[in-house]
């Protein structure tokens, strides 16, 4: 057993979550300064942004995902004879979704426009472990190469090896990048609601988190916790405002699953779900 297997990585709270990847994203440690770099770049060196990203970190919660990825962005950089001089960063943000708004996808656009990184690095190429990192759609993939070519002469890189995205193929490759991922976005979520149907069929509970009101094993009530749900549903039908079922929920001295003090919206959400009456929501 190695010394990984014998200590688990801890799962973080969203907030410690935040502040790693806070300290990954900007300037890498150990980068050159602005006039070693330029003088890197005059000996035939490129200046690069590495762009990571993750779509759901929920699972762990530990950042590790785009930590990782910071990692293996270094890794490509130096097969291509290139430093990174920026990382932007977006953890647990889908690039499917249009609702979904990539602050540092849109950091790292303007600065491919702009010429140069916000600490005044030229900006010769992007680096990225895959494309799916960077785009899943047509409007991104166009963004991205728009900004991208607005200089002469850079390089992109993945895992895969350097690509070129001024030639007349670029636009074809990347469209049927786009559609293979839309494709296989949308073949995941078909898996994943069969998946949730068929462990509905079953009477098998859903993974994660054991939900308040009920025992470890998710099918059976909790004695203490349960009296607490079946309270508030029986005031919120009585008439009584959500305000007031969260100060019972208070008064009774428990806490959520994960040892947190009650919100408003964390009972309201658990006295909405179908599960306290014993249905399943598959979406």
């Amino acid at each position: 057993m190695t010394l990984a297997e014998e200590q688990p990585r801890k799962k973080m709270t969203a907030a410690e979550v935040e502040r790693l990847v806070n300290r990954l994203r900007g300037v890498p440690a150990g980068t050159p300064s602005l006039e070693e770099a330029k003088a890197l770049r005059a000996e035939g060196w490129h200046l690069v942004v590495a762009y990571c990203r993750i779509s759901d970190d929920a699972h762990k919660r530990d950042g590790h995902g785009v930590e990782d990825q910071t990692r293996h962005c270094a890794r490509i950089a130096e097969r291509t004879r290139s430093v990174v001089v920026q990382h932007y960063i977006d953890n647990d943000k889908s690039a499917s979704k249009a609702s979904v708004t990539r602050d540092d996808f849109d950091s790292m656009i303007d600065a491919l426009e702009r010429g140069t990184t916000d600490h005044g690095y030229p900006v010769d190429g992007v680096v990225c472990v895959a494309d799916d990192r960077l785009y899943r759609g047509a409007h991104a993939y166009e963004r991205f190469v728009d900004s991208f070519t607005a200089h002469p002469d850079r390089i992109y890189a993945d895992d895969t090896g350097r690509h070129d995205l001024y030639g007349d193929g670029a636009e074809y490759r990347g469209l049927l990048g786009v559609a293979a991922s839309r494709s296989e976005t949308k073949k995941k979520k078909r898996r994943a609601r069969l998946n949730h149907l068929a462990r509905a069929e079953r009477g098998e509970p859903v993974a994660g988190r054991r939900p308040f009101g009920w025992n470890a094993d998710k099918l059976t009530l909790h004695p203490e916790e349960s009296k607490v749900v079946r309270q508030g549903v029986t005031d919120l039908l009585a008439g009584k405002s959500i305000t007031t079922v969260t100060r019972n929920f208070v008064a009774s001295g428990l806490t959520s699953t994960m040892g947190n003090s009650w919100q408003l919206q964390t009972v309201k959400q658990i006295l909405r779900n179908p599960r306290i009456c014993g249905y399943r929501k598959l979406s």
